[in-house]
């Protein structure tokens, strides 16, 4: 261990550096439902050690005009010798000694350093950890916390953002104060809204459930946070900012929501809130979010919603929902017409454009034009480069239609040397459905034998027109 003459030394030297940056260390019912939640459990841990180590890096002291004795308190050597001591024990992880250093700038000098602050929550929720089963000692230190996180707002602002992390540490550390915890996270969702931290959105709505199970809130409110949630969630996607992490944690807050987000449970509450007020095109807007969210597409309901939204405001999303609404009837026509009215509308720069030529391309297969359909794939395809599904679905368009390009086995076998080929571009851009597809349809290719009796004989590797609606040229393979 060095000498505390040594730590002074060398922190002095590095005095302008360590009064700006906090420290920047970091470390690097049925199974079913309990895979869920244990898989919920990983990928939140996960995120939550992802946005901790962001925050942790280079925190800038935000100081107002004179504000010395706040930042420095009343003896600024001595302030900084605690840093010093303090940052070189917490460096090492040695969070017990480095705490009594830690404590003199918090309760001395408030405002010296919002790393003080981050680093200070770091050790404590080690102390919690380390309490194991002594409840008083736990409650002891969760209280020291929770005065953490107050005293950073009081000096740091960024109260929207802090108290959602106070909400989440209160539910994680002591979920018997669900009812806290959620009025905290439900506060700073309010005030952060698209800016909200993307674990906030998750714990929110996981207290909601709790909040739900105990008759706190009724069903409504869990629909409207759950909306609120999913909005927030979709707009980050758009932005295209940490979109993986979004994506996640979109997929733990539709799986923790569902049991609640039956279709027979929301159809009541949005019949009555869609017939208080048929003009509240925001309103609309929601629910028909919602039930895409769900699937739930295929009832009067999502077409009455639709129909409204459309007659409002006819824009692209609009259409589009009302193409969803007929497709989901069956009505393959009517969806081909508002699916083409929604794309036709956007521009090229639209990331929702590619969504929509996908479903104007199925319901294109299902009314049976096939060339079509693959040309609203490919449109897909350039307006989203790195998605696989197009590819997916052209090679699925071709293998459906092996059985009727051809006249002889041989030349119907060789139509899924061309659906392989679809396949393996989705393979290329990481679509996980392409392998298995590789797989069972090369099981279908024609023999070296089959290809020898063609007139003329087929060779490996060679050139080969397929005919039909594809017409298009692949390259001969065979099984043995």
């Amino acid at each position: 261990m060095k000498s505390k003459k040594t730590i002074i030394t060398i922190f002095l030297s590095n005095l302008i550096i360590l009064s700006v940056f906090g420290c920047n260390t970091t470390k690097s019912t049925s199974k079913s439902n309990e895979t869920n939640e244990e898989l919920n459990k990983i990928r939140m841990e996960q995120i939550v050690q992802e946005v901790e180590e962001e925050e942790s890096k280079n925190n800038p002291i935000q100081t107002t005009g004179n504000d010395t004795i706040k930042k420095y308190g009343v003896d600024s050597l001595k302030t900084i010798m605690n840093y010093s001591l303090y940052i070189e024990y917490f460096i090492q992880d040695n969070y017990k000694d480095a705490y009594k250093y830690w404590k003199y700038l918090y309760s001395n000098a408030p405002k010296f350093n919002k790393g003080v602050y981050i680093n200070g929550i770091k050790m404590i929720k080690d102390f919690i950890k380390k309490s194991k089963d002594d409840d008083a000692l736990k409650n002891k230190w969760i209280d020291s916390l929770f005065m953490i996180y107050d005293q950073r707002i009081t000096y740091f602002n960024e109260k929207g953002f802090v108290i959602g992390k106070k909400g989440e540490d209160l539910f994680i550390l002591d979920p018997s104060r669900f009812e806290e915890a959620y009025k905290l996270l439900e506060e700073s969702i309010n005030l952060e809204k698209d800016n909200s931290s993307s674990v906030t959105p998750y714990y929110f709505m996981y207290t909601t459930t709790i909040m739900l199970k105990h008759k706190k809130i009724d069903e409504s409110v869990l629909v409207q946070n759950f909306v609120t949630v999913t909005t927030i969630i979709d707009n980050n996607i758009a932005k295209g900012e940490k979109v993986s992490r979004w994506r996640k944690i979109n997929d733990n807050v539709v799986q923790l929501t569902s049991p609640y987000l039956e279709f027979e449970v929301l159809e009541p509450i949005f019949t009555k809130k869609f017939n208080d007020n048929k003009d509240n095109l925001s309103d609309i807007t929601n629910m028909i979010s919602l039930l895409d969210s769900k699937r739930y597409t295929e009832n009067n309901l999502y077409m009455m919603l639709s129909e409204r939204a459309y007659e409002l405001e006819p824009s692209p999303k609009a259409a589009y929902s009302l193409g969803n609404a007929h497709y989901g009837k069956g009505n393959y026509s009517k969806a081909i017409f508002y699916y083409e009215k929604a794309v036709n509308a956007m521009d090229d720069s639209n990331i929702d454009k590619a969504k929509y030529y996908m479903s104007l391309a199925e319901s294109q297969k299902k009314a049976g034009s096939l060339s079509a359909a693959r040309a609203s794939a490919r449109k897909s395809a350039n307006l989203n480069p790195n998605n696989g599904t197009p590819f997916i679905f052209i090679g699925d368009l071709y293998a459906s239609s092996s059985s009727s390009c051809g006249k002889s086995d041989f030349e119907k076998q060789a139509v899924y040397w061309i659906a392989v080929d679809q396949y393996f571009i989705a393979r290329s851009k990481g679509n996980e459905d392409a392998a298995k597809r590789i797989s069972k349809y090369s099981q279908h290719f024609p023999t070296k034998e089959e290809s020898f009796y063609q007139e003329p004989p087929i060779k490996d590797g060679a050139n080969y027109s397929i005919g039909c609606w594809i017409n298009a040229t692949t390259k001969a393979r065979f099984n043995e």
